[in-house]
């Protein structure tokens, strides 16, 4: 990555645990697409007046070349997500898929631009 890594902790202490696991996950982020430029992670707990249980949302913004995506949802039905740690491993699932994806349309643009396409 050409810029550090961010992570932002909201309704919540920063956690050396969550967050060694969220530059670990990135490493492979990166390993699987070496064109990301930035990425940014939000780790958000509910506030503590939630009723039922604390279900964490996690999102990555995440720059590659002319384009940005974005990984992440509302986990609220998933008792899994009542560990942060689980929230963060399934957002970072979808952000392979999102990657995977961007990789084959750059692909397909590259191959159509060397043979005179769009």
């Amino acid at each position: 990555m050409k810029r550090p890594l961010q992570i932002t902790f909201r309704n919540m202490e920063s956690s050396e645990t969550l967050e060694a696991d969220v530059k670990s996950h990135v490493e492979g982020l990166t390993e699987l697409c070496p064109h990301i430029i930035s990425c940014h992670v939000v780790i958000t707990a509910p506030a503590h007046n939630h009723r039922k249980g604390r279900h964490f949302q996690v999102r990555l913004d995440v720059k590659v070349p002319e384009d940005e995506l974005s990984a992440g949802r509302d986990h609220a039905g998933d008792v899994r997500h009542e560990d942060a740690h689980l929230a963060l491993a399934d957002s970072v699932r979808a952000m392979k898929r999102e990657l995977v994806r961007w990789n084959h349309l750059r692909a397909a643009h590259d191959g159509a631009t060397l043979r005179g396409g769009a």
